[in-house]
């Protein structure tokens, strides 16, 4: 357990304050243009 977490900085999500989205589309919009993508919320490559 001493070692099984380890904290990662989450640029966009750990800002302060609330976001709230009208659609779906609208929130995936926001994490494309937002967030990096080590934190595995940019859309799945079209193969």
């Amino acid at each position: 357990m001493k070692y099984g977490f380890c904290r990662v900085s989450r640029p966009g999500l750990d800002a302060p304050g609330s976001r709230v989205f009208l659609s779906t589309q609208a929130y995936r919009e926001w994490c494309a243009a937002n967030l990096p993508a080590y934190l595995g919320y940019q859309p799945a490559p079209l193969e």
